[in-house]
Order: C-alpha cells, then structure tokens, then sequence
C-alpha cells in the first residue's frame, strides 16, 4: 500500500468489506491492477467525488461493458464457426437447450437432427430447394424449423451458403401456430 502516512481508516459494513476483497481478488480486479480492498474503495470513492452523475456513470460504463462482453461472444461464435465448417460439424453444446420437448442431437453444415420427445423419434432439418425444410411436417414452416434457426451455430451455416431462413414474421406465425395447437 506504500507510505502509511498517506492512509487513514474508514469503516465500511462487513458485507460491503467483503464484496471489496473478492472483487479485488476477481480476475476482472486483477485485471484493473487491484490487490487488495482498500484499493477497491479509494478507486470508487474517487470516482464518486469527482462524477457529478454518478448513474449516468455507471450506466455508460455498463454499455461499455455489455458491447464489450457482445463483441467477445460474437467474435468466438464467429472463430467456432468457421473453425466447424472447416470440420463439416457443428457442436451442439450443452448451451443448446431443451425447449418444449425438442432436443439438437446433431448438426453438420447442411442438416441437423433433432429429438422430438412428444412425437417419440428424430426428426431432420435439412436443405431443400435452397429452403429449409423438415422431413416430418413436410414443409419450411413448422416448430422443428425455429427450433433449428434458433441454434447460432446452425443459423450462420445456413446464412453462409445463402440458403433461405424464415423472416421474423414467418417465425411468429410459427410460433403462434403452435401455440394455438397445444
């Protein structure tokens, strides 16, 4: 901390002191050249002493930091991507979620095969006069189609090869559809 004489103490509450530390001891803490609380807290109070507007601060700072954490999940998903289509696969990652009893079994750069678990078998999303189409319900409009776009991996696949993809409305007449039948 350097010459003592140039500190004096300030009692936080134990949960706030706490916060401090672990933060300090963060990666992101690390990364802003924190070692200890008491840096942590001389960084924030200098902020807020010398910020008129405080939220609009922080807020910005926020912005910042969201458009930062984008560009970064962007950029992989881009470098994973493209890496994949090198393999002719696309992961479906444990980030692949179940939603409303479909499940991504698999996916290479033309088709993906997903688990219908109210229909009780797999069904195929594949590419079909340069449209998706779905060999269950026969057709580029069907619940098994949103469930494909919504798979990031799959979706830059197909807007790579040029390969038609349901325009918002088209997904929400879906969606509404099948709604409407369950």
């Amino acid at each position: 901390m350097g010459d003592a004489s140039k500190w004096t103490a300030v009692q936080f509450p134990r949960e706030l002191a706490e916060e401090m530390e672990i933060f300090a001891q963060s990666d992101q803490g690390k990364k802003m050249g924190f070692t200890n609380k008491s840096q942590v807290a001389a960084t924030a109070v200098r902020n807020f002493l010398h910020n008129p507007n405080p939220e609009q601060e922080i807020s910005k700072i926020m912005v910042e930091k969201l458009g930062e954490a984008m560009d970064s999940f962007v950029g992989k998903l881009f470098e994973e991507t493209q890496k994949n289509m090198k393999n002719k696969t696309i992961p479906l990652e444990s980030k692949f979620p179940s939603k409303k009893g479909l499940q991504g079994i698999s996916a290479t750069k033309s088709q993906m095969k997903i688990k219908d678990s109210k229909l009780k078998k797999s069904v195929i999303v594949n590419i079909k006069n340069n449209k998706l189409y779905c060999s269950q319900d026969k057709t580029n409009e069907c619940q098994h189609i949103v469930y494909a776009c919504s798979n990031p991996g799959f979706l830059t696949s197909m807007i790579q090869q040029n390969i038609e993809i349901p325009g918002i409305e088209e997904l929400s007449k879906v969606i509404k559809n099948y709604k409407n039948k369950n």
